[in-house]
Parts: C-alpha cells; sequence; structure tokens
C-alpha cells in the first residue's frame, strides 16, 4: 500500500508539472476546457493545473480516509493482499484521473481529440474498472471493512455471501450493458446511465439482503420448531 500511495503521489505531481507545461504551450487560453472549468469555479485561468491534481488529491484522500482500516491494515502487513484492492485502486484512480484530464485538455488544445472521444475513453477505462470491482467484490469475507454492509448482511454468513454474489454479478452487468450502450448512445449519457445503474444495484443489493435475512431466519425458526416437535414427540 505504501507502494501505491507513493506511486500516486508521484503521479500528481507529474500532473501538476504537465499542466504546468500544457499552460507554457498555450493551453487554457480562451475557449479551452481548462479555461471554461476555472470560470466556472471562479478562479483565475491562470490557476487551471493545480485544478485536476487538487481534484485528484481529494479523491485519493477521500477515498483513502473512507477505507483507513484498510490502508492502515495494509501498510502495517507491508504488502498488498486481494482485500486491499478496492482501497488501492480507489487511491490510485485519483491521480490516474488528473493526469487523464491534463492530457485531454492538452489533446483538444491541439485538435488531436475531440471531446467526445475523451468521453468514450475515460468511458471505458471506467467500465473495465468496475468489472474488475464487480469480480473482486464477491470474494469478500464476513467481517471485512469493505463490502455491503447492512444491518442484515452482518448477522449470517450465509446472508454476506449471498448479497456479495449478487451485488457482483450486478455491477459486472450493468458494466457490460453499459460497455454495449457505447455503440448506439453519447458517452456522456451512458456514463451518467452507468453511474444510475450501479445505484440501482447497490439499493437492489442491501433489499436483497432484507429478504435472504428474513428468509434464512424464518428456515432456521422451521428448524428449532421441528427439533422441538420431536423432542416433545
Amino acid at each position: 500500500m505504501k507502494t501505491v500511495i507513493t506511486i500516486s503521489g508521484l503521479v500528481l505531481a507529474a500532473s501538476l508539472v504537465l499542466g504546468l507545461w500544457l499552460q507554457a504551450m498555450g493551453v487554457g487560453a480562451e475557449g479551452d476546457s481548462p479555461a471554461k472549468l476555472a470560470d466556472e469555479l471562479g478562479v483565475s485561468r491562470a490557476f487551471w493545473p493545480f485544478i485536476f491534481p487538487i481534484f485528484g488529491l481529494l479523491i485519493s484522500l477521500g477515498i483513502g480516509l473512507a477505507h483507513y482500516k484498510i490502508v492502515e491494515r495494509a501498510i502495517a502487513g507491508g504488502k498488498l493482499e486481494k482485500s486491499h484492492f478496492s482501497a488501492a485502486a480507489g487511491i490510485a484512480f485519483g491521480a490516474a484521473l488528473a493526469v487523464f484530464m491534463h492530457g485531454f485538455a492538452g489533446l483538444e488544445h491541439f485538435d488531436l481529440i475531440t471531446k467526445e472521444s475523451a468521453l468514450g475513453a475515460f468511458a471505458i477505462l471506467e467500465f473495465g474498472f468496475f468489472i474488475a470491482l464487480g469480480n473482486y467484490v464477491s470474494t469478500v469475507k464476513l467481517g471485512a471493512s469493505t463490502g455491503l454492509r447492512t444491518p442484515w448482511s452482518m448477522r449470517s454468513d450465509l446472508v454476506w455471501r449471498k448479497t456479495h454474489r449478487f451485488l457482483s454479478r450486478g455491477i459486472v452487468l450493468v458494466s457490460l450493458a453499459a460497455f454495449a450502450l457505447l455503440f448506439f448512445a453519447p458517452p456522456y449519457t451512458v456514463i451518467m446511465t452507468h453511474l444510475v445503474g450501479l445505484i440501482s444495484v447497490k439499493l437492489s443489493a442491501a433489499a436483497y439482503s432484507y429478504f435472504t435475512w428474513m428468509d434464512e431466519a424464518k428456515h432456521d425458526r422451521k428448524n428449532r420448531e421441528q427439533a422441538a416437535s420431536q423432542s416433545h414427540s
């Protein structure tokens, strides 16, 4: 995890250097995306190279703090394990996003890429990330600080496993469907649809954990009643 954090920090620094170099090359002038973003945020256009690195840093810090216990254990353990994947990937994602946005700004300025194609590339990266994350979710064990920790999934190993298998399949299917939708709809629309789909899957998985727990509780109660009936006969 230390290596991931160090590399992410270096990538963020490289992103800032790239932004300053692009600014020296004329990127961020009137009409460019960075200039428009600076205007929307109410900051001087001279500071646009700092926007993406700061944004990426906030993402990495937010994910790192949200998974503080995992990060702490990974650092103490001295090596990156499968259970640390979501935290490590999230921290790295913030740094990678900063570089991607600066790269896009430069390519757009020199007419080497369009906004549509850049969003398409970002969408492919996003969907691929969530497919990998979806496959990881099914391996999370009960008691881990990650995963869908509902009041019902935490009460039973069986409910936990079924809930995360449901969540895993949902994330992968929604992401695969988003890939297919890219052939028929604009990337921005597909990205927003994908995010809505992910939220729907998570809410559905939370509801599924409740009904699965109810079924298990009903089954256990029935078994106890049968055992009590047999003991009295």
